[in-house]
């Protein structure tokens, strides 16, 4: 979120003490298979009373979570079932995205992504080709700012290279180009 919404550290501090709560409350914890969505992380951000320098991280971070709770990619993004990523990755699956701010395309390729990697860390068998990932037309600069981010040092893994060590295949192509 951090990165594709132009968010701060204490945005991340914020966010990642709410999220903690939710997860408490919901037992994603003990490995419950109902997950707060973006509406219960933007109503308990909403309960909050912060003064000084947390407001302005407040003010932040309610702009970030109203973008991913309302319009079209709301609706993407508010779901409690998130156990979908094992029938995605066994089929052929095209997102069109060109609906898409490019703040949310960035958004949404870097939570795949990273959600495609978790999911093949706990898989034991790591040296065969499982999938390939393309990322074509409007999404090439989503595919650029993420190779960017994760060419520099940061906290976060380096997710495009752990993908790659899970056997996904990413490809960033122009539209129109033959592959």
């Amino acid at each position: 979120i951090a990165h594709a919404y132009f968010l701060g550290e204490g945005v991340i501090y914020l966010l990642h003490n709410l999220l903690d709560q939710l997860y408490k409350e919901f037992q994603v914890y003990n490995n419950s298979e109902t997950y707060p969505t973006m509406h219960d992380l933007l109503a308990r951000l909403q309960e909050l009373k912060l003064k000084g320098r947390q407001s302005l991280w407040y003010d932040s971070t309610l702009r970030a979570l109203f973008e991913l709770c309302f319009q079209e990619f709301g609706k993407v993004m508010n779901t409690q079932d998130n156990r979908a990523i094992e029938t995605l990755l066994q089929k052929n699956v095209i997102f069109e995205l060109d609906a898409l701010t490019n703040t949310d395309k960035v958004f949404f390729i870097e939570s795949l992504l990273l959600w495609i990697h978790h999911y093949r860390m706990q898989q034991n068998k790591r040296e065969t080709f499982k999938h390939a990932i393309i990322i074509e037309e409007a999404l090439s600069l989503a595919a650029e700012a993420i190779v960017q981010q994760y060419e520099v040092p940061c906290p976060e893994p380096d997710v495009l290279h752990e993908v790659k060590a899970s056997q996904e295949v990413l490809e960033a192509v122009s539209p129109g180009e033959n592959r």
